[in-house]
């Protein structure tokens, strides 16, 4: 249904971010990435996606997210927490936000994104509302 008046529309519209930032998606659903990517990518962002845990690894190290928005079950021998771990062994990520967006809900899964590094743990679907008052408030 579309709004009738232009008072109705402004339910619909959504503010972009305050400003730009260096985020990283990582999941091994490519179509998750891409989808992720252009959205983040709609509000302003600028954005890198990753694969695998490894490919994660590799594109952090040279890419100096501000932001990392992680999968936890990825692909491989790697999980999220693993490349979470990595990254914040290093110092170049003291100040990154690393968010878990995971179909993972449970208080244990969220105990294990806490110790294993995460900022916050996100069960998806994650809104564009959601996304956004993230972007603002921890970019």
């Amino acid at each position: 249904m579309l709004p009738l008046h232009d008072s109705e529309s402004k339910n619909y519209r959504q503010p972009a971010p305050s400003r730009c930032r260096r985020v990283l998606v990582v999941d091994d659903d490519v179509d998750i990435t891409r989808l992720m990517a252009r959205l983040l990518g709609v509000l302003g962002q600028n954005v890198q996606v990753a694969n695998s845990a490894e490919q994660a690894i590799a594109l952090g190290r040279e890419f100096k997210p501000q932001m990392v928005l992680c999968d936890i079950g990825l692909a491989g021998v790697m999980t999220g927490h693993d490349v979470v771990r990595t990254l914040r062994a290093s110092s170049d990520f003291a100040d990154t936000t690393m968010i878990a967006v995971t179909g993972y809900s449970e208080a244990e899964d969220r105990q294990a994104s806490r110790k294993a590094g995460f900022d916050l743990h996100l069960t998806k679907p994650v809104t564009m509302q959601k996304l956004i008052k993230i972007l603002d408030e921890r970019g």
